[in-house]
């Protein structure tokens, strides 16, 4: 993105994004920031990067912020959904996990309500040192018509903390851990007592909240077989 606009204005700017993920973490509804001089026009700007990015990467929309707005610091939450598919399609090969034994819904579902609220979680990361607390708004496991879906929102999260909870809930939902497991790891506050970290392939990050809103009428995202609907 950054030689993006050093390709349409001819400065070097510091791009400021959302949120940073694991490799092969998808985003669906990142935003950057950039504070940038050009006389491009705003509705002229997006189709003016989307020319100079690679086809993996597109701009949904470009407008202009206010001066306090930064894309990260701004940010009140973030929403990830991770999915579980049952069959290795060709069109999710790098986009779903395909576990090795199916979990059942129910007992995962059950294991959430603890992780709503603050809690450290300091057991479902693997940084070493770092502010753990975090505040869990939503948290539920869905249907889609591939298989399974895991939604979180959260005012922040931990490096690999959402493929750690995925990867306990699976280990619930296929009867080798109880479904206090997830509680239990969550009040351990140690790594070792958790699940298996569940594949980066998986992981989306789907949308990012401001307050007050901002754009008030955000594009919708990337829609079809790789996301998946509930």
């Amino acid at each position: 993105l950054e030689h993006a606009i050093r390709g349409v204005t001819g400065q070097e700017i510091r791009v400021n994004g959302a949120g940073r993920t694991d490799t092969g973490v998808h985003a669906l509804g990142q935003v950057a920031s950039v504070r940038v001089a050009t006389h491009v026009p705003t509705a002229r700007l997006r189709a003016a990067l989307n020319a100079h990015l690679p086809r993996d990467v597109r701009v949904l929309r470009v407008a202009e912020a206010p001066d306090s707005f930064h894309a990260r610091f701004s940010a009140v939450w973030r929403r990830y959904r991770y999915l579980l598919a049952r069959e290795e399609l060709p069109f999710l090969q790098g986009r779903a996990w395909i576990p090795k034994g199916w979990p059942e819904l129910e007992p995962m579902q059950a294991a959430l309500p603890c992780l709503l609220g603050e809690h450290e979680f300091r057991g479902f990361t693997t940084q070493p040192d770092a502010p753990f607390g975090c505040f869990v708004h939503e948290a539920r496991w869905e249907r889609w018509e591939g298989g399974f879906a895991f939604v979180i929102r959260s005012n922040r999260f931990l490096y690999q903390m959402v493929r750690i909870l995925v990867g306990t809930c699976v280990e619930i939902g296929r009867g080798k851990r109880p479904v206090e497991g997830l509680a239990t790891a969550l009040a351990a506050g140690d790594r070792r007592a958790a699940g298996m970290l569940a594949p980066s392939c998986g992981l989306y990050l789907t949308d990012v909240g401001y307050d007050p809103p901002w754009p008030e009428d955000p594009p919708a995202t990337v829609t079809g077989p790789p996301l998946g609907r509930p």
